[in-house]
């Protein structure tokens, strides 16, 4: 109960600075909110479980927290299909309509990461916990991978607006500004106790 009740604060707190962020400051459009600007928060929550998940000590907890990454993180990419056009993300579009260099480098990243994210969820899933033969985890060092592959996801989405505060709505940092920030404090925390 504790690991939803983390899942929804996690949710609930980006949501409440994505529509502070964009509905009120920028003026996005509240008809945007069911998808464009929820799926700032869901991402937000898949990657805030899955830092946590290294975080913990207990099997059964990290496999909850990771189960739920990957709930949020499939959540996210159909999110995202639905909005992947340039009249949502311009930034990310040439002229001509085809994605820039930056763009599909964070499309690649994002795919990876979804799909290791897919590869724990399968192996959690399919082998017991007290099957397993690391004490950390099913698949050594993939959480730390995927957390890297995030980290370049969201910087090669986002890195141009990072340098221009004056032009951040409300004084407000960018989304991916601060889950950049998120997934490289989850990769430098101290590891849980019995390693990771």
């Amino acid at each position: 109960m504790r690991d939803a009740k983390l899942a929804a604060w996690i949710v609930g707190a980006s949501l409440a600075y994505a529509v502070l962020r964009y509905n009120v400051f920028r003026g996005d459009s509240w008809e945007q909110l069911p998808v464009f600007i929820v799926n700032k928060a869901i991402s937000v929550g898949s990657l805030g479980l899955l830092g946590a998940s290294r975080l913990v000590s207990d099997k059964a907890r990290r496999k909850r927290l990771g189960l739920g990454a990957f709930m949020l993180a499939a959540l996210h990419v159909l999110l995202s299909l639905m909005v992947l056009d340039p009249s949502y993300i311009g930034k990310m579009y040439l002229p001509s309509g085809r994605m820039s260099w930056a763009a599909e480098l964070s499309m690649l990243t994002g795919a990876v990461a979804t799909t290791l994210l897919m590869w724990l969820a399968y192996s959690t899933t399919l082998r017991p916990l007290d099957s397993q033969q690391h004490a950390t985890s099913l698949v050594p060092g993939m959480a730390r991978g995927t957390l890297v592959l995030v980290a370049a996801h969201v910087l090669y989405m986002g890195y141009g607006a990072w340098f221009e505060p004056a032009g951040w709505p409300g004084t407000l940092p960018p989304i991916t500004l601060l889950s950049f920030a998120l997934a490289l404090g989850f990769l430098l925390l101290p590891r849980r106790r019995n390693g990771a």
